[in-house]
């Protein structure tokens, strides 16, 4: 029906409406009537996101997520997402949804999504959906602890495991010595027999996630210092004296060969039975006491290899260093 326009008047219904209006001048004249169309859409969009993937205790080895979202009215302009929280790498800003998304990476990630229609509705900005992914075995680090360097450990050694998990978390940590039975880890363990060791471990999560065995080798000796060979350096040596610094070791004339022995705790002296120098293989003084010090005697021309050779209760350690040596009596 007609209404006599008097004021502005509301539209609330959601939809599409047409107007006609049309006005009569005093002189009883009307206007061709004209038409407009009005679309109003106060009604949200619908969304759905749906999580798909293998789940085991609210944890998933890799999630799929796919939105759908739709609007009966204005009609559905666009679907936007983001991630949030520490575990994400991804920008944290709202981004235009294309397709099903896919996360792998371990970590807890939260998802947001929104709809929003054409009228400027928007629906699903304060709903989150936390996922939870697990997709990789844990970590297990080996460290040693004992009085020794490079694997090599006085007296005794102390191996402590530990084990990481990104994800739901570690369930055990298994280790077996020189070959031995696997066992699980509870707690350090302590290596006191002499020669030379094995240590293998893994880890599981509690997914059943297996990291792959990984193996450390260490020994266990008398000796509790280190060995150096102080004289001579890398270098030109000319009577017993550096010259210049090379790559190699070059002596012209004579040499004071020397080595110290460097304890691995300061407060406890090297514990030796001698300390022997050798000339390729053979054997051209030992010493009992320090300072540790031979003078090459004689005549010696072309490559050579200089060995010292530190013993303790049946271990041993030992350095060498290849020469090249002119030396006339």
């Amino acid at each position: 029906a007609w209404h006599t326009y008097t004021h502005p008047f509301p539209f609330y219904a959601p939809g599409e409406h047409v107007i006609g209006y049309y006005s009569i001048d005093i002189w009883g004249n009307v206007e061709t009537i004209h038409y407009a169309t009005v679309k109003i859409d106060t009604e949200k969009p619908k969304l759905h996101v749906d999580i798909s993937g293998e789940q085991i205790n609210g944890w998933y080895t890799s999630a799929t997520i796919i939105c759908n979202a739709s609007d009966e009215v204005s009609g559905l302009k666009a679907i936007y997402y983001r991630f949030e929280g520490e575990s994400s790498s991804m920008d944290e800003e709202w981004n235009l949804y294309t397709g099903p998304i896919t996360l792998t990476e371990d970590g807890s990630y939260i998802f947001r999504a929104y709809a929003e229609d054409v009228a400027g509705n928007t629906f699903g900005k304060m709903t989150p959906h936390l996922i939870n992914i697990d997709n990789a075995p844990p970590q297990t680090t080996c460290s040693l602890q004992g009085i020794g360097s490079d694997n090599n450990y006085y007296k005794n050694v102390t191996v402590v495991l530990t084990a990481i998990d990104a994800g739901i978390g570690v369930n055990a940590t298994y280790y077996r010595l020189d070959g031995g039975d696997w066992e699980v880890y509870t707690e350090p363990i302590l290596v006191d027999t002499l020669g030379s060791h094995t240590i293998e471990y893994y880890s599981v999560d509690n997914l059943g996630h297996e990291e792959s065995v990984h193996s450390l080798t260490f020994n266990v000796t008398n000796i509790n210092f280190d060995l150096e060979i102080t004289n001579p350096k890398s270098g030109l040596y000319i009577f017993g004296k550096q010259t210049l610094l090379l790559k190699k070791t070059i002596i012209i004339g004579g040499i004071t060969v020397k080595a110290e022995l460097e304890p691995y705790d300061p407060d406890v002296p090297p514990e030796y039975d001698s300390v022997a120098f050798y000339v390729d293989g053979n054997k051209v003084k030992e010493f009992t006491s320090p300072p540790f010090e031979w003078s090459w005697e004689g005549s010696a021309f072309g490559k050579h290899t200089i060995t010292v050779r530190a013993t303790n209760d049946g271990d041993s350690v030992e350095k060498s260093i290849d020469v090249l040596i002119f030396k006339i009596l």
